[in-house]
Formats: structure tokens, sequence, C-alpha cells
């Protein structure tokens, strides 16, 4: 059994007429695994400009059922050099059953 999740980010400004746009200047979004399942060897990678998280070895059920890894997106608006004063960032954590 396969899964797969996409994430789509819309952001609207509240006026009126509402004003929305997905992700502009497109690819401006940087993708990181920041925490989870302390103590043990990652097993996870994020692909940094897509948010596509992969395998870095096999899992085994019976050793660990389950994952939780903190995935950070961050806006660096095209930065060359980032600015972390003026990026803007967020969370979330994402768990990952194994059956």
């Amino acid at each position: 059994m396969q899964f797969k999740y996409t994430l789509f980010v819309r952001v609207s400004d509240g006026g009126t007429p509402e004003l929305s746009n997905a992700d502009w200047p497109f690819n401006n979004i940087r993708y990181t695994i920041d925490g989870g399942n302390l103590g043990t060897t990652s097993k996870f990678y994020i692909e940094p400009n897509t948010g596509i998280i992969k395998l870095l070895d096999s899992l085994d059920r019976e050793i660990q059922a389950q994952y939780k890894l903190v995935v950070r997106a961050t806006d660096t608006d095209n930065d060359i050099e980032p600015d972390p004063l003026r990026q803007r960032s967020s969370s979330v954590v994402v768990t990952i059953n194994i059956w």
C-alpha cells in the first residue's frame, strides 16, 4: 500500500475583494526536518525545494511502529544570503505510522 500526501498553501489578504495566491515567486520555500524521534538515527530525508520526504534506510514495524518528524517550511523570499530576521517559517509534526 502506498500513500502520497500533498501540501498546498493558499494565502489571502482578507480584503474586499479577497486576493489570494500560492507561493510567489515560486520555489522560495525551503523545507527542513528540525527534530523528532530524538536518540535514534534519522531514517528520513526531506528534499529542501519540494518538501518530499524520502527514506534513508529500511523500516521495521517490530522495532518501531511510529515516527514523528518536526518539519519546518521557511519562506526565503529569494534572499541571496538568507536573513533570518526577515524570513517567516512554520513547523508541523508529521507522524509516520508503519503498518
